[in-house]
Protein backbone atom coordinates (compact mmCIF):
# COMPACT_ATOMS: atom_id res chain seq x y z
CA UNK A 1 0.00 0.00 0.00
CA UNK A 2 3.20 2.76 0.91
CA UNK A 3 4.56 1.77 -2.41
CA UNK A 4 2.06 2.17 -4.21
CA UNK A 5 1.33 5.49 -2.54
CA UNK A 6 4.95 6.30 -3.57
CA UNK A 7 4.57 5.56 -7.30
CA UNK A 8 1.38 7.67 -7.84
CA UNK A 9 2.98 10.50 -9.52
CA UNK A 10 0.46 13.25 -7.13
CA UNK A 11 1.31 11.42 -4.00
CA UNK A 12 3.73 13.99 -3.12
CA UNK A 13 1.53 16.70 -4.41
CA UNK A 14 -0.81 15.74 -1.50
CA UNK A 15 1.89 16.02 1.23
CA UNK A 16 1.26 18.20 3.93
CA UNK A 17 2.52 22.13 4.18
CA UNK A 18 5.14 23.29 6.53
CA UNK A 19 4.43 25.53 9.22
CA UNK A 20 6.45 27.22 11.82
CA UNK A 21 5.45 29.53 14.99
CA UNK A 22 6.59 33.20 14.42
CA UNK A 23 8.49 33.94 17.47
CA UNK A 24 7.38 37.91 17.88
CA UNK A 25 3.59 37.10 17.79
CA UNK A 26 3.57 33.58 18.71
CA UNK A 27 1.74 32.65 15.62
CA UNK A 28 1.58 29.97 14.05
CA UNK A 29 2.74 30.38 10.16
CA UNK A 30 3.00 28.37 6.97
CA UNK A 31 6.50 28.54 5.25
CA UNK A 32 6.43 29.11 1.89
CA UNK A 33 9.35 27.00 0.24
CA UNK A 34 11.08 27.63 -2.92
CA UNK A 35 11.00 24.70 -5.80
CA UNK A 36 8.79 23.16 -2.69
CA UNK A 37 7.37 20.66 -5.55
CA UNK A 38 10.71 19.68 -6.98
CA UNK A 39 12.05 19.23 -3.39
CA UNK A 40 9.00 16.58 -2.46
CA UNK A 41 9.85 14.59 -5.52
CA UNK A 42 13.24 14.08 -4.59
CA UNK A 43 12.61 13.37 -1.05
CA UNK A 44 9.09 11.37 -1.08
CA UNK A 45 9.38 9.50 -4.47
CA UNK A 46 11.73 6.69 -5.55
CA UNK A 47 12.61 8.22 -8.90
CA UNK A 48 13.55 11.64 -7.05
CA UNK A 49 15.49 9.64 -4.61
CA UNK A 50 17.22 8.15 -7.39
CA UNK A 51 18.22 11.45 -8.70
CA UNK A 52 19.03 12.76 -5.13
CA UNK A 53 21.40 10.07 -4.40
CA UNK A 54 22.87 10.49 -8.39
CA UNK A 55 23.55 13.57 -8.67
CA UNK A 56 22.02 16.57 -6.61
CA UNK A 57 23.60 15.64 -3.28
CA UNK A 58 27.62 15.35 -5.48
CA UNK A 59 29.46 18.67 -4.72
CA UNK A 60 29.93 19.03 -8.58
CA UNK A 61 26.52 19.81 -8.89
CA UNK A 62 26.46 22.43 -5.95
CA UNK A 63 29.64 23.47 -7.62
CA UNK A 64 28.28 24.19 -11.27
CA UNK A 65 25.28 26.03 -10.03
CA UNK A 66 27.00 28.34 -7.43
CA UNK A 67 29.59 29.16 -10.48
CA UNK A 68 26.71 30.54 -11.97
CA UNK A 69 25.30 32.44 -9.39
CA UNK A 70 28.54 34.63 -9.48
CA UNK A 71 27.67 35.49 -12.90
CA UNK A 72 26.41 38.88 -14.29
CA UNK A 73 23.46 37.19 -15.86
CA UNK A 74 22.31 35.43 -12.73
CA UNK A 75 21.49 39.11 -11.59
CA UNK A 76 18.29 38.82 -13.92
CA UNK A 77 16.75 36.64 -10.90
CA UNK A 78 16.79 38.75 -8.14
CA UNK A 79 13.69 40.84 -8.68
CA UNK A 80 11.61 38.29 -9.14
CA UNK A 81 13.10 36.28 -6.16
CA UNK A 82 12.36 39.43 -4.20
CA UNK A 83 8.69 39.99 -5.26
CA UNK A 84 8.28 36.05 -4.45
CA UNK A 85 9.82 36.38 -1.06
CA UNK A 86 8.55 39.96 -0.50
CA UNK A 87 12.09 40.98 0.89
CA UNK A 88 12.25 44.32 1.79
CA UNK A 89 15.56 45.49 0.20
CA UNK A 90 15.25 48.44 2.15
CA UNK A 91 16.74 46.97 5.68
CA UNK A 92 20.34 46.15 3.28
CA UNK A 93 22.91 48.40 2.49
CA UNK A 94 22.35 47.97 -1.08
CA UNK A 95 18.46 48.63 -1.77
CA UNK A 96 17.36 47.90 -5.36
CA UNK A 97 18.17 44.76 -7.30
CA UNK A 98 19.83 46.71 -10.03
CA UNK A 99 22.86 47.57 -7.45
CA UNK A 100 24.04 43.69 -7.75
CA UNK A 101 26.15 42.39 -10.21
CA UNK A 102 24.86 38.49 -9.92
CA UNK A 103 22.93 36.49 -7.60
CA UNK A 104 25.14 35.65 -5.19
CA UNK A 105 25.96 39.05 -4.31
CA UNK A 106 22.02 39.67 -3.56
CA UNK A 107 22.41 36.70 -1.76
CA UNK A 108 24.59 37.27 0.50
CA UNK A 109 23.80 40.90 1.23
CA UNK A 110 24.91 42.97 4.65
CA UNK A 111 22.14 44.45 6.53
CA UNK A 112 22.23 47.60 8.27
CA UNK A 113 23.43 47.11 11.63
CA UNK A 114 20.88 49.03 13.62
CA UNK A 115 18.03 46.66 12.44
CA UNK A 116 19.82 43.55 14.06
CA UNK A 117 20.69 44.91 17.73
CA UNK A 118 23.05 42.67 19.75
CA UNK A 119 21.97 41.78 23.39
CA UNK A 120 24.62 42.99 24.96
CA UNK A 121 24.41 41.27 28.94
CA UNK A 122 27.42 38.81 29.01
CA UNK A 123 25.42 36.38 30.42
CA UNK A 124 23.09 35.16 26.99
CA UNK A 125 23.67 33.44 24.37
CA UNK A 126 22.15 35.06 21.16
CA UNK A 127 20.90 33.90 17.31
CA UNK A 128 24.02 33.23 15.28
CA UNK A 129 21.77 33.75 12.48
CA UNK A 130 18.27 34.83 10.98
CA UNK A 131 16.21 31.29 10.93
CA UNK A 132 14.25 29.21 12.31
CA UNK A 133 15.46 27.20 15.27
CA UNK A 134 15.22 23.98 16.94
CA UNK A 135 16.25 23.69 20.54
CA UNK A 136 17.84 20.77 22.55
CA UNK A 137 18.69 21.15 26.25
CA UNK A 138 19.81 17.58 26.46
CA UNK A 139 20.93 15.95 23.09
CA UNK A 140 20.67 12.71 24.17
CA UNK A 141 17.23 12.85 26.36
CA UNK A 142 15.26 15.82 24.40
CA UNK A 143 16.48 14.81 20.92
CA UNK A 144 15.86 10.78 21.03
CA UNK A 145 12.24 12.15 22.41
CA UNK A 146 11.35 14.67 19.59
CA UNK A 147 12.72 12.51 16.81
CA UNK A 148 11.60 9.05 17.83
CA UNK A 149 14.22 6.27 17.13
CA UNK A 150 16.84 8.77 15.94
CA UNK A 151 20.46 8.60 17.70
CA UNK A 152 22.16 11.87 17.52
CA UNK A 153 25.43 10.40 17.32
CA UNK A 154 28.15 13.00 18.24
CA UNK A 155 31.15 11.55 16.91
CA UNK A 156 29.46 10.84 13.64
CA UNK A 157 28.68 14.75 13.58
CA UNK A 158 32.33 15.52 14.57
CA UNK A 159 34.16 12.81 13.33
CA UNK A 160 36.48 12.85 16.52
CA UNK A 161 35.31 10.69 19.24
CA UNK A 162 37.95 12.51 21.84
CA UNK A 163 35.93 15.60 21.16
CA UNK A 164 32.56 14.42 21.18
CA UNK A 165 32.89 12.68 24.39
CA UNK A 166 33.56 15.91 25.75
CA UNK A 167 30.18 17.10 24.89
CA UNK A 168 27.97 14.00 26.04
CA UNK A 169 24.25 15.33 27.59
CA UNK A 170 25.40 18.73 25.87
CA UNK A 171 22.60 21.48 24.29
CA UNK A 172 21.77 21.72 20.81
CA UNK A 173 20.74 24.75 18.83
CA UNK A 174 20.23 24.45 15.67
CA UNK A 175 19.63 27.81 13.16
CA UNK A 176 18.13 26.88 9.79
CA UNK A 177 18.64 29.43 7.01
CA UNK A 178 15.67 29.66 4.29
CA UNK A 179 17.57 30.55 0.72
CA UNK A 180 15.14 34.11 1.70
CA UNK A 181 17.28 35.13 5.00
CA UNK A 182 19.90 37.19 5.87
CA UNK A 183 22.79 34.72 4.75
CA UNK A 184 25.53 35.88 7.16
CA UNK A 185 25.84 34.54 10.16
CA UNK A 186 27.96 36.02 13.56
CA UNK A 187 29.53 34.91 16.93
CA UNK A 188 27.09 34.38 19.73
CA UNK A 189 28.52 35.67 22.68
CA UNK A 190 32.63 37.22 23.24
CA UNK A 191 34.96 34.31 22.06
CA UNK A 192 38.43 33.62 21.15
CA UNK A 193 37.47 31.43 18.24
CA UNK A 194 39.71 28.51 16.99
CA UNK A 195 40.60 28.39 13.17
CA UNK A 196 37.73 25.97 11.59
CA UNK A 197 38.27 22.19 10.99
CA UNK A 198 36.50 20.86 7.77
CA UNK A 199 34.72 17.87 7.52
CA UNK A 200 33.55 16.27 4.22
CA UNK A 201 30.29 15.04 3.91
CA UNK A 202 27.12 15.30 1.01
CA UNK A 203 25.26 18.52 -0.49
CA UNK A 204 21.80 17.17 0.81
CA UNK A 205 18.82 20.12 1.12
CA UNK A 206 17.94 21.62 4.53
CA UNK A 207 14.24 22.46 3.66
CA UNK A 208 11.72 21.12 6.04
CA UNK A 209 11.04 18.50 3.79
CA UNK A 210 14.57 16.86 3.86
CA UNK A 211 14.68 16.73 7.23
CA UNK A 212 11.73 15.15 7.36
CA UNK A 213 12.84 12.33 5.38
CA UNK A 214 16.46 12.35 6.33
CA UNK A 215 16.82 14.11 9.42
CA UNK A 216 20.42 13.04 9.68
CA UNK A 217 20.92 15.42 7.30
CA UNK A 218 22.25 17.82 9.18
CA UNK A 219 24.96 15.55 10.60
CA UNK A 220 25.66 14.38 6.85
CA UNK A 221 26.40 17.08 4.71
CA UNK A 222 29.50 19.19 4.41
CA UNK A 223 30.75 21.10 7.36
CA UNK A 224 33.22 23.07 9.25
CA UNK A 225 33.16 23.88 13.26
CA UNK A 226 35.06 26.27 15.14
CA UNK A 227 35.72 25.66 18.72
CA UNK A 228 34.67 29.16 20.34
CA UNK A 229 36.66 29.55 24.04
CA UNK A 230 34.66 32.13 26.35
CA UNK A 231 34.87 33.31 29.66
CA UNK A 232 30.90 32.06 30.61
CA UNK A 233 30.47 29.30 28.03
CA UNK A 234 33.23 27.13 28.57
CA UNK A 235 34.61 25.74 24.96
CA UNK A 236 31.67 25.89 22.46
CA UNK A 237 31.56 24.29 18.68
CA UNK A 238 30.37 26.19 16.84
CA UNK A 239 29.44 24.74 12.40
CA UNK A 240 28.19 25.73 9.39
CA UNK A 241 26.30 23.22 7.31
CA UNK A 242 26.57 22.91 3.64
CA UNK A 243 23.81 22.05 1.61
CA UNK A 244 22.20 21.30 -2.22
CA UNK A 245 23.05 24.53 -4.11
CA UNK A 246 25.54 26.33 -1.67
CA UNK A 247 28.85 27.44 -3.30
CA UNK A 248 30.73 27.65 -0.80
CA UNK A 249 30.86 28.51 3.06
CA UNK A 250 33.01 31.69 3.15
CA UNK A 251 34.78 31.93 6.41
CA UNK A 252 35.50 35.90 7.41
CA UNK A 253 36.76 36.01 10.99
CA UNK A 254 40.92 35.56 11.69
CA UNK A 255 41.11 32.34 13.88
CA UNK A 256 42.83 33.23 17.54
CA UNK A 257 41.66 36.83 17.61
CA UNK A 258 39.71 38.01 20.19
CA UNK A 259 36.03 38.61 18.93
CA UNK A 260 32.65 40.27 20.35
CA UNK A 261 29.75 39.07 20.66
CA UNK A 262 27.43 40.13 17.18
CA UNK A 263 30.50 40.34 14.84
CA UNK A 264 30.48 38.44 11.70
CA UNK A 265 31.96 34.82 11.39
CA UNK A 266 31.19 34.44 7.50
CA UNK A 267 28.64 33.70 5.03
CA UNK A 268 27.29 31.27 3.00
CA UNK A 269 26.57 31.20 -1.04
CA UNK A 270 23.59 30.49 -2.77
CA UNK A 271 21.33 27.85 -1.15
CA UNK A 272 19.80 27.04 2.04
CA UNK A 273 21.85 26.32 5.05
CA UNK A 274 22.02 25.96 9.25
CA UNK A 275 24.47 26.87 11.58
CA UNK A 276 24.56 24.55 14.86
CA UNK A 277 25.72 25.67 18.48
CA UNK A 278 26.83 22.94 20.43
CA UNK A 279 27.50 23.16 24.56
CA UNK A 280 28.88 21.04 26.97
CA UNK A 281 26.37 19.96 29.67
CA UNK A 282 25.26 22.06 32.25
CA UNK A 283 26.83 25.55 30.42
CA UNK A 284 23.16 27.17 29.55
CA UNK A 285 19.80 27.04 29.97
CA UNK A 286 18.15 27.54 26.57
CA UNK A 287 15.30 30.10 26.65
CA UNK A 288 11.64 27.66 27.39
CA UNK A 289 9.92 29.06 24.35
CA UNK A 290 11.86 27.78 22.05
CA UNK A 291 12.59 24.40 24.09
CA UNK A 292 8.81 23.88 24.03
CA UNK A 293 7.65 24.94 20.38
CA UNK A 294 10.50 22.15 19.17
CA UNK A 295 8.78 19.79 21.73
CA UNK A 296 5.80 20.09 19.41
CA UNK A 297 7.25 19.70 16.35
CA UNK A 298 7.74 23.52 15.46
CA UNK A 299 11.23 25.87 14.43
CA UNK A 300 10.84 29.13 15.63
CA UNK A 301 11.76 32.17 13.30
CA UNK A 302 14.61 34.04 15.45
CA UNK A 303 16.65 36.95 14.55
CA UNK A 304 20.34 37.23 14.57
CA UNK A 305 21.41 39.27 17.95
CA UNK A 306 18.29 38.31 19.96
CA UNK A 307 18.84 36.19 22.67
CA UNK A 308 18.07 32.64 22.82
CA UNK A 309 19.63 31.10 26.22
CA UNK A 310 21.33 32.23 29.67
CA UNK A 311 24.17 30.83 31.41
CA UNK A 312 23.04 27.86 33.91
CA UNK A 313 23.75 29.06 37.49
Amino acid sequence: MILSKLRSPIYYKRIPPIYYIERESGKLCREIIPAEQWLKWLYYTPFGNIALESVIKRKSFSDFYGHYMNTSISAQKIKQFVEIFDIDLSQYEKITPKEYKSFNEFFTRKIRPELRPIDQDESTVISPADGKLLAYQNIEKDLHFVVKGYDFLLTEFLNNKELANQYLNGSLIIVRLAPADYHRYHFPFDTKPSASNFIKGKYYSVSPHSIKRKYKTFFQNRREYTILDSKHFKEVIMAEIGATLVGSIKQTFTPYLSVKKGDEKGYFEFGGSSVILLFKEGTISIDQDLINNTKLYYETTVKMGEKIATIQT
